[in-house]
């Protein structure tokens, strides 16, 4: 069964999120993540130094973190949907230009890419 995978966005919680999946398919399993930095009441995929500009560090480790976890979660070989908002969306982006092949497709909204210029052209 695919896993799809929630992120919520900078400040929020995996709690707030969640309530997506009772608007979505009930044809696949959903998993909402915590990010693991503390941001005021609630957490961040990555440290910035702006909004929408992480520190290239901060996303790596966090983006390696996030691959231990699904590894372990969906093996390869069980497809993996990210769906992401704000700060999640813009690390969905990070995972997905990191290994493409890794995820089955994405959805974001309020995306920030995690990129300083376009990855196209």
């Amino acid at each position: 069964m695919p896993l799809v995978v929630l992120l919520h966005g900078r400040g929020s919680h995996e709690k707030e999120i969640i309530n997506l999946a009772d608007h979505l398919p009930a044809t696949v399993a959903y998993a909402a993540v915590r990010a693991p930095i503390a941001e005021g009441s609630g957490f961040a995929w990555f440290a910035n130094r702006g909004i929408g500009r992480p520190r290239p560090d901060s996303l790596a480790e966090t983006m390696r973190w996030f691959r231990e976890w699904l590894d372990d979660e969906a093996p390869e070989g069980r497809p993996v949907i990210l769906i992401g908002f704000s700060g999640g969306a813009a690390f969905a982006g990070g995972l997905l230009l990191a290994d493409p092949d890794r995820y089955a497709g994405s959805a974001t909204a309020s995306p920030r890419p995690p990129w300083k210029t376009s990855p196209i052209g």
